[in-house]
């Protein structure tokens, strides 16, 4: 199994940022990841979202890459504008199945105050692989924070597809909770229903429920915790897939801008009657020279 990946964010002044980042992998299927290793900013915890416990089964050899750009602007202190496109590919040998998904997308976000902010999106993924066709979406959300510790988001709008990748409409949403417990530790909640996008197949529904602890251990190091149950809806293709998946990570940091990450991740899972499991242990390094420039 082999892996790269790399992510770099710029701030080119206060108003203006862009990040871009790309993976790659190929190897077998016994070997490789289980789904991509999805995290969801909630509450300043890197939460687990929809795909990050998806498998094919009986895939041969596996080769997948994405990459991603996004550029934010604060066209006031109030209001934010965030375009970001995307590019991924998989290949499975096994199924003799090549995707390939083009994606972008607008975000516009207004702060009504220091506690309360709503923002509105619009998303367009093309698929042009094995199968062409189109998905879009457009919905609305909201962040609140109750008090200094909490903080809850909502969003949520209708998905639509063309013919082409079955019909399938649908209500995306995300609802996330997280809570401070105490100066050094916060835990958060998180449901999603959203369109799959390479893992499993075209048009595939998923939903998932995760949880995720977070502790600072030390002045220089962390210890985080998730977990995560997805599942999928059934189509004539696709078998009915459920998994849980686990991840344990531990953060510390060396100095100079410099972060290392230890993390060890399981999953157990069955589709179409098997059942699976799996174990992948991973050491990553981040890497800030500058306050405002990251490398990971």
């Amino acid at each position: 199994m082999n892996l790269a990946s790399a992510n770099v964010v710029v701030d080119v002044s206060q108003r203006l940022s862009w990040d871009m980042n790309a993976m790659g992998s190929y190897g077998r299927d016994s070997a490789r990841f289980l789904g991509s290793d999805q995290t969801v900013a909630v509450g300043g915890t890197a939460g687990t979202g929809p795909n990050s416990a998806t498998y094919l089964q009986n895939a041969g050899i596996v080769a997948h890459g994405d990459a991603n750009i996004g550029v934010r602007y604060k066209s006031s202190e109030r209001d934010a504008i965030e375009v970001r496109a995307g590019e991924s590919y998989s290949n499975y040998s096994g199924l003799n199945i090549t995707n390939r998904i083009s994606t972008i997308g607008m975000t516009y976000s207004r702060n009504i105050s220091d506690t309360f902010g709503m923002f509105t999106y619009l998303r367009e993924s093309y698929y042009h692989g094995y199968i062409h066709c189109s998905s879009y979406g457009v919905g609305a959300g909201l962040r609140w924070r109750p008090s200094e510790k909490t903080q809850i988001d909502i969003s949520g709008g209708p998905q639509l597809n063309t013919s082409e990748c079955g019909s399938r409409q649908g209500l995306s949403y995300a609802v996330s909770f997280s809570k401070r417990l105490t100066g050094n530790s916060q835990f958060y909640l998180l449901s999603a229903r959203a369109p799959n996008t390479a893992d499993i197949g075209l048009g595939v529904w998923q939903e998932s429920v995760s949880g995720g602890y977070q502790r600072q251990v030390s002045s220089r190091a962390e210890a985080i915790f998730n977990v995560s149950f997805v599942a999928n809806d059934t189509v004539a293709t696709i078998p009915s897939f459920h998994g849980t998946y686990f991840d344990c990570r531990y953060q510390v940091d060396f100095g100079h801008g410099l972060q290392g990450v230890y993390s060890y991740r399981g999953y157990f899972s069955a589709s179409d009657g098997n059942s699976l499991s799996r174990n992948v242990a991973t050491f990553g390094l981040n890497w800030a020279p500058k306050a405002n420039r990251s490398l990971r």
